[in-house]
C-alpha cells in the first residue's frame, strides 16, 4: 500500500508539475523593474497594485475585527505578517491561474458573465441586478472589467483545483484498505510531550530572584514578554445566544424577516432558550437555547459582531440580517479587556528561561517518567497510571485498551506512524513498544488476544469511505502540487510599491 500511494503520487505529479516547472527560474524574490503597475510577478503572471491592495486591506481589516476596530500600529503589522500573508495569498492564486493556463482551461466569456450573474449578493428578487453588481464593485474598490478579469482568474485556479483534486483509485486498492482496517488489537498507549515535561522541573524562587538580579536576563524576560504581550492579553469578550432563521437564495427574504419580528415579540430574558430551542435553525445552539458560549471580536460576521457588542448584559436584539439570514441575539455576559502586566508574568518567563539550560535535569526527569510509565502500562496497572497521569497531568498522555487498527491507527491524536503499525502487527500480542522522538516519547503494550476482525461493512459504509479517502488525497495532491511550484517558480517583487 505504502508503495503504491507513493508512485501514483509521484506519477501524478510528474504529469501536472512536469509540464509546469520548465519555464519556472530559481526560487526568490527579486525587483520587479519597469512595470509601475505591477508588484508581483509570478511566473510572467502580473499582480497590479490595486490587487495587492485590496488583499493587504483584507488582512488589515481582519486582525481590526479582532481589536475592536481600532487600526493596527506598525509593530502589530509586522507582528502578523500582514504584508508577507497577503503576498503568500496572491502568489497561490496565480499558481492556481498558471496550473489552468498549461492545462488548457480557458473559460468563455459567456461562461464568466453567466458564472457572475449567480452569485447571490448581486441579485434582487433573485435577479441579476445591474445597478447593485456596479455599486458593490465600486465600493470594493472594483471596476466590471476590473473584477470580471479577476473573477476569470479565480474561476480559472478553481477548475484547476477540481481537476487536481479528482484523484483516482481502484477499487481493488480499497479492498486492501478494507482488510487492512479490519486487522485489531488491543493496547495501552502512552506519549510522553517532552517539552511539556520540562515544565515539572522545579525551580525555586531563590533560582528566579539570583536570574532576575542580572541586568541581561532581565532585559530577556522583558522582550519576551512584549512579545507575547497580546496573546496574554485577555481582549473584551461576550456571552450571547442567538435564534437564527436561515436565508438562502431563493428564500422569501421579507417572509423569513416576518416570521424574526414576530419571534422578538414574543422572546423575554427568562423565555429566550425555550424559544430558541423551538426556532433557531443554528444546529450548534439547537437544545442549548441557542447559547454561542464567550466570544471576543473577529469570531462572528461583522453586522452580528457590531450589534452584539454595542449592547448591554441583559438586552435582546432586533432581528440583525447576515450572510446566514437573520438573528435575534441576547447577551447573557460581558468580560471587559484585560492588559498584560509583566509582574504578573516575570517568574513564569524567568522559571521557562532557566529551565530551558537544564538539559541534565529535563533527561533525567524524561528517563525516570518513561521508566515508570512503560512499568505501569506493562503490569497495565490502573492505578500507577492514573497516578502519573494527575501527576503529569500537562505532559503525559494515557489511553487504556485503545483499539489500535492496522491502516489509521489509534486516531488522529495519538499519531501512530506507519512503521509503528507495521511492527505493532509484526510482533503480535503481548509486545511491548518504545519510540523516542524528537518531541515525544511513544510507548505502546500491546495487550493479549489475537487481532480481531471486524464484521464486513455495508456497502454504502464502503462508498463514504471511498468519497472521502479521495478527497482527502486531492486535497493534499493539490497542496502538494503548490508546494512544488512554490519551492520552483521565480517570483519577482518590486518593494518599492509595497506598503
Amino acid at each position: 500500500m505504502s508503495s503504491f500511494t507513493k508512485s501514483t503520487s509521484n506519477l501524478f505529479l510528474t504529469i501536472f508539475i512536469g509540464l509546469i516547472v520548465v519555464s519556472f527560474l530559481v526560487t526568490g524574490y527579486g525587483t520587479l523593474q519597469g512595470t509601475p503597475d505591477t508588484v508581483i510577478n509570478v511566473a510572467g503572471i502580473p499582480v497590479k497594485i490595486a490587487e495587492y491592495e485590496r488583499e493587504y486591506k483584507r488582512q488589515t481589516e481582519f486582525y481590526k475585527r479582532i481589536f475592536g476596530g481600532k487600526d493596527l500600529t506598525s509593530a502589530q503589522i509586522e507582528q502578523f505578517k500582514i504584508k508577507d500573508n497577503a503576498i503568500r495569498n496572491l502568489v497561490q492564486r496565480k499558481l492556481m491561474v498558471r496550473i489552468s493556463d498549461d492545462m488548457g482551461i480557458s473559460p468563455s466569456d459567456a461562461q464568466i458573465k453567466d458564472e457572475i450573474k449567480k452569485l447571490p449578493y448581486f441579485l434582487t428578487n433573485k435577479v441579476f441586478d445591474i445597478n447593485k453588481y456596479k455599486q458593490l464593485l465600486a465600493a470594493n474598490g472594483y471596476t466590471p472589467s476590473d473584477f470580471e478579469a479577476t473573477f476569470r482568474q479565480d474561476l480559472k485556479g478553481q477548475l484547476a483545483n477540481e481537476i487536481l483534486t479528482a484523484y483516482p483509485a481502484s477499487n481493488a486498492y480499497f479492498e486492501v484498505l478494507e482488510k487492512f482496517k479490519s486487522q485489531e488489537v488491543k493496547a495501552n498507549i502512552a506519549m510522553i510531550n517532552k517539552d511539556a515535561l520540562k515544565t515539572y522541573i522545579t525551580i525555586s524562587n531563590s533560582e528566579v530572584k539570583n536570574f532576575l538580579s542580572n541586568k541581561e536576563n532581565k532585559e530577556r524576560v522583558t522582550n519576551l514578554f512584549n512579545d507575547r504581550k497580546m496573546s496574554l492579553s485577555q481582549p473584551e469578550q461576550l456571552k450571547a445566544s442567538h435564534i437564527l432563521l436561515r436565508t438562502e437564495p431563493d428564500s422569501d427574504i421579507n417572509k423569513i424577516k416576518t416570521q424574526a419580528e414576530k419571534i422578538r415579540k414574543e422572546v423575554t430574558p427568562a423565555n429566550f432558550a425555550s424559544i430558541a430551542n423551538k426556532y433557531t435553525e443554528d444546529p450548534s445552539g439547537k437544545g442549548k437555547g441557542g447559547d454561542l458560549g464567550y466570544f471576543a471580536r473577529g469570531r462572528m460576521v461583522p453586522e452580528f459582531e457590531k450589534t452584539a457588542f454595542s449592547m448591554k448584559k441583559g438586552e435582546i436584539s432586533n432581528p440583525v440580517k447576515t450572510n446566514f439570514g437573520y438573528h435575534i441575539i441576547y447577551v447573557t455576559g460581558k468580560k471587559a479587556a484585560v492588559e498584560a502586566k509583566l509582574a504578573d508574568h516575570e517568574s513564569n518567563i524567568a522559571r521557562e528561561l532557566i529551565r530551558a539550560n537544564k538539559a541534565e535535569d529535563h533527561k533525567k526527569l524524561l528517563a525516570s517518567v518513561t521508566k515508570e510509565l512503560s512499568v505501569a502500562i506493562n503490569k497495565n496497572s490502573k492505578s500507577s497510571i492514573n497516578r502519573l497521569v494527575k501527576k503529569y497531568s500537562n505532559a503525559v498522555k494515557v489511553e487504556n485498551e485503545a483499539t489500535i487498527n492496522r491502516l489509521e491507527g489509534a486516531g488522529v491524536e495519538l499519531n501512530l506512524t506507519g512503521d509503528y503499525l507495521k511492527d505493532i502487527f509484526k510482533k503480535g500480542s503481548q509486545s511491548s513498544h518504545n519510540w523516542d522522538e524528537a518531541t515525544r516519547v511513544v510507548l505502546v503494550e500491546v495487550l493479549p488476544g489475537a487481532p480481531t476482525k471486524e464484521a464486513k461493512k455495508p456497502e454504502d459504509d464502503i462508498e463514504q469511505t471511498k468519497k472521502t479517502t479521495k478527497l482527502a488525497w486531492g486535497r493534499k495532491f493539490s497542496q502538494e502540487a503548490l508546494k512544488e511550484l512554490e519551492e520552483n517558480v521565480k517570483v519577482t517583487v518590486n518593494n518599492n510599491l509595497l506598503r
